[in-house]
């Protein structure tokens, strides 16, 4: 998945156009006068904060150039333009299973794609984008968290632990390998999600009964089948816990 970009798509109607923008300051929609569709775009690229105010490029169908002037005058919603501009870049540290990494990034990146795309942490996934799901949940500062809906900005400085940073030395944590043993993983797609929840639950209650288990997961969605199984390997992490894990 590339990182989000911010865009404009540009609707032509006769001789206006409906311009949804999607910059880091969030989504509105515009309505603008064909002629005044050049200062509205120089306008928003300087309000944006967008490094240099001639860098956009227009698209049009699956090529990249400047629109033709006669698509201000088609048909009603015939197509679209987007525009793509270069946002300022900051540079933040991240200190992710123990290791700290300076990481230059553009302030809608969120924390998910930022671990993917520039650390190549690939284990969190993106299931919904929306904070629904929890299969990209991950630790930070001991409180668990949906790194869909964080800001990599928001996460300088702070403490990180996704699903590469839960085995020690080649040994699997006792949740992965619960998870293993029970049969809990299923398709796979939701499992680091589902890990890093129920380590978070065990990290502060090392003897859950069963509805302490269905509360920590319920952030947590499996599409394969029923919950069973994944409750079946929390409360078996509990016990090897117990035996002297990690």
């Amino acid at each position: 998945m590339a990182h989000g970009r911010p865009f404009l798509h540009f609707h032509p109607f006769g001789d206006r156009f409906c311009v949804d923008v999607r910059t880091a300051s969030g989504f509105r929609r515009i309505d603008v006068a064909a002629d005044r569709l050049e200062d509205l775009l120089v306008e928003l690229r300087q309000i944006e904060g967008v490094v240099e105010p001639n860098t956009g490029l227009f698209r049009y169908g699956g090529g990249r150039h400047e629109p033709p002037s006669d698509r201000t005058q088609g048909p009603r919603g015939a197509g679209r333009f987007e525009v793509e501009v270069d946002m300022a870049k900051q540079i933040i540290e991240l200190v992710v299973n123990g290791h700290r990494y300076e990481v230059a990034v553009e302030p809608h990146w969120t924390l998910l794609e930022t671990v993917r795309e520039e650390l190549g942490l690939t284990g969190s996934k993106e299931g919904c984008g929306t904070g629904d799901c929890g299969a990209c949940s991950m630790i930070v500062d001991g409180r668990l968290i949906t790194s869909c809906l964080m800001l990599a900005p928001e996460a300088d400085g702070r403490d990180i632990v996704t699903i590469e940073g839960l085995a020690r030395n080649g040994d699997l944590h006792p949740v992965q390998q619960a998870f293993i043993d029970t049969g809990g993983v299923q398709c796979g797609f939701c499992t680091p999600g589902m890990i890093m929840a129920a380590k978070a639950l065990l990290d502060v209650n090392r003897s859950p009964t069963l509805d302490d288990v269905r509360e920590g997961l319920a952030g947590n969605l499996c599409r394969c089948t029923g919950y069973a199984k994944i409750y079946e390997a929390v409360l078996a992490a509990a016990q090897g816990l117990h035996r002297g894990g990690v």
